[in-house]
This record gives C-alpha cells, sequence and structure tokens, in this order.
C-alpha cells in the first residue's frame, strides 16, 4: 500500500503491537495508551487522500469477512436424528 500510494503508513495506539514485542522507545511507549489507529504521512494530499482510500479498502474488506464469519457462528443448525434403517436383505439369486 505504501509503494501504490507513495505515502508512510503505521498502524498505532494500544493494541498495535503483539505484547512483549514492542519498542522500548518513548515514543512508541507513549502511544500505546491512544485508541488503536492508522498514521498516514506524505509529502503530497493526492497521496495521503490515496493511501487512506487503500486503508479503508482493507478495513472494508475485513470487517466484512468478521461480520461474515460472525453471521456464520451465531447460525443456529437445526436437524433431527434419524434412526438408521435396517439394512434390507438382499435377494438371493435363484439358480
Amino acid at each position: 500500500m505504501e509503494t501504490e500510494s507513495g505515502a508512510k503508513i503505521a498502524i498505532r495506539g494500544k493494541g498495535s503491537v503483539k505484547e512483549g514485542k514492542g519498542k522500548s522507545d518513548a515514543a512508541h511507549a507513549s502511544n500505546q495508551d491512544e485508541d488503536l489507529h492508522c498514521l498516514i504521512m506524505a509529502d503530497t494530499e493526492e497521496k495521503v487522500n490515496k493511501a487512506k482510500r487503500l486503508v479503508h479498502q482493507v478495513i472494508e474488506t475485513v470487517s466484512s469477512s468478521i461480520s461474515l464469519s460472525m453471521n456464520l457462528t451465531n447460525t443456529h443448525i437445526t436437524g433431527r436424528l434419524h434412526p438408521r434403517r435396517p439394512k434390507r436383505a438382499q435377494a438371493q439369486p435363484t439358480s
């Protein structure tokens, strides 16, 4: 997305770094108290807007996938138990 847009894209805020894997610098530690967000930086507004569109596409795709998954998870499956039918005796060939 960065290559396509020409912008620098970073995920910041609480949950952006796996616990125990975070950087130790003060700037990084301070943004862990913020809500999860995406930081986009570029030298033109056009690049920022292109990156925003790409990020929104990813969010929409993930959101719809999660929604579909949640719908499938919350779907109740109903059915009836059919007792096994006894096997039919096959006719013996007559000679």
